[in-house]
């Protein structure tokens, strides 16, 4: 009788071991489920993230005119670099400038099951943005809407060194490079289209962003009363004129020395004929009121220079923009003219011609103007080395980079 109850009791030892055994083995067995789905849940989580990275960037980077296309080169670009099993669920949104893609997926789980964690969401988004650190704009066309707001063409040798050419205009041809030389600058750029054939190199950019008018906030002089009416200095004339209200504007074909000062152009424009030699160092010139504008010959071998610092550094000449709308402006170069600093019409066109290498001397002289033609030889840089100007031009469009 006794031997029986120990062997009984034996038994149920064993029994009991197994029980023991079993119950500690299982968060081994769920450590282990944790483990593996832990990894797929990364591996999944990286493959969607560097699908929607490249999403973001693509839809910045994509050369098109609207957002909801920009959405379309994002999902598309999802899908090709997504390298998953999971259903997705992706949404874009942004605009030219900033954009965000998000993606979410239900990953089914493993050994997890048995702790009751069937499934596990995941969910990941990415962000980009255009970078504006590049080169400043030597050739600024204001105008939104027209043709040509930038136009290149003919016999033109134009080069601008370190800088670039601008276009605001949404045309299709919103820049026209079509001259029978290769334009030279560090980029062409319109937010419509650049019609051109030619080999430019770096290759031009359409559906760019605005380039803001950096001379917007600037306020001009007032014109007061006239200190001169009707100025004309004759071809043999000598004369040495001093800053004011010219009325009627100003014509000088003489040999003519400019005191330092704003000279402001009201009702008339500012006259340089061929016929001239014209000089001043820190000058200014405004337009202000009807029948405005400015007309320069450099073939006298004119030589003016802006201010390099104060209100107006960097500042030549500057149109008020609701005086003379419209109008077109001529400069016409020569081998040894000089014009030293900005020009700005923001409602007026600029045109520039000439044969000998108009403004080769200039480091400074970017034109920011309603619309800018030019059609002779043209060289133009942005060079800040010693000047404070009134107000900094904007930078262009460098690069596309993660942001988040």
């Amino acid at each position: 009788m006794l031997q029986r109850f120990t062997t009984g009791l034996k038994r149920d030892t064993r029994a009991t071991v197994a029980v023991v055994y079993a119950l500690a083995t299982l968060p081994v067995f769920g450590a282990a489920g944790l483990a593996i789905d832990m990894s797929r849940i990364v591996s999944n989580t990286s493959k969607m993230q560097s699908a929607v990275d490249a999403a973001a960037l693509t839809a910045l980077s994509v050369r098109v005119p609207t957002d909801a296309q920009r959405v379309s080169a994002a999902n598309a670009a999802f899908d090709t670099n997504y390298a998953g099993g999971l259903t997705t669920t992706t949404s874009a949104n942004g605009d030219s400038k900033i954009f965000t893609v998000a993606s979410q997926a239900t990953m089914p789980t493993t050994l997890m099951a048995i702790a009751g964690f069937d499934e596990v969401p995941l969910s990941v988004t990415a962000t980009a943005a255009k970078v504006f650190q590049g080169p400043p704009p030597c050739i600024l066309a204001l105008n939104r809407t027209v043709a040509g707001g930038v136009t290149i063409t003919g016999s033109a040798d134009f080069q601008a060194l370190g800088c670039v050419v601008h276009a605001n205009s949404k045309d299709v041809s919103g820049m026209v490079l079509d001259g029978t030389n290769v334009p030279v600058a560090a980029g062409f750029c319109a937010v419509g289209g650049v019609k051109t054939v030619l080999p430019i190199q770096p290759p031009p950019k359409n559906y760019c962003d605005d380039m803001a008018d950096p001379f917007a906030g600037l306020a001009l002089p007032t014109a007061g009363a006239c200190n001169y009416s009707n100025v004309e200095v004759s071809p043999k004339q000598t004369v040495t004129l001093n800053p004011g209200v010219y009325c009627g504007g100003l014509t000088l074909k003489g040999q003519v020395t400019l005191n330092p000062g704003m000279y402001i152009m009201k009702d008339g424009p500012l006259v340089i004929t061929s016929q001239s030699r014209v000089t001043g160092s820190d000058v200014s010139f405004t337009l202000t009121g009807t029948n405005t504008g400015f007309t320069i010959d450099g073939g006298g071998g004119s030589q003016l220079e802006a201010p390099k610092t104060g209100t107006y550094g960097g500042m030549l000449i500057m149109q008020e923009r609701t005086s003379n709308p419209g109008f077109t402006n001529e400069l016409t170069g020569g081998s040894s003219s000089l014009l030293m600093g900005a020009i700005y019409t923001p409602t007026q066109k600029v045109t520039a011609t000439g044969g000998a290498g108009f403004n080769a001397l200039s480091p400074y002289m970017p034109i920011v103007a309603d619309q800018i033609r030019v059609s002779g030889s043209m060289r133009s840089k942005i060079d800040l080395a010693g000047i404070d100007p009134a107000a900094p031009l904007p930078a262009s469009e460098s690069a596309v980079r993660l942001v988040n």
